[in-house]
């Protein structure tokens, strides 16, 4: 399974969520966020072509310092004050284990099939 936020919905965009991010978090450049998230920039490049993010990713690296609301709907209050620490809702939680769980019976199926 794909933790990627892919939404052809017009009310989706992955360019602006990128904008939101950098802004967010001060990042300098894209160069910037992309080793704070331990993928290559042309990661970044490619979830603007395809209009797609990997949110799981998103989540992992940086759960504590960025609100959702802001980062995906572009709706929250912004200022340059530090946030109280992020604390994730129960149903996000709750995506949040199911796509770990996911991903794990992946990689054994992944395995199993490799040994036959």
């Amino acid at each position: 399974m794909s933790n990627n936020l892919k939404n052809k919905d017009k009310f989706f965009n992955a360019e602006e969520v990128i904008k939101r991010l950098k802004y967010k978090l001060n990042y300098q450049t894209e160069i910037d966020m992309a080793k704070e998230l331990d993928i290559a920039s042309s990661t970044i490049s490619s979830w603007k072509n395809r209009n797609s993010i990997d949110i799981g990713l998103i989540v992992e690296k940086l759960r504590d310092r960025i609100d959702y609301n802001y980062l995906l709907l572009g709706e929250s209050y912004v200022t340059s004050e530090p946030q109280a620490k992020y604390e994730p809702s129960e149903i996000e939680k709750t995506i949040l284990r199911y796509e770990i769980k996911t991903e794990i019976l992946e990689d054994m199926l992944k395995q199993y099939v490799e040994k036959k």
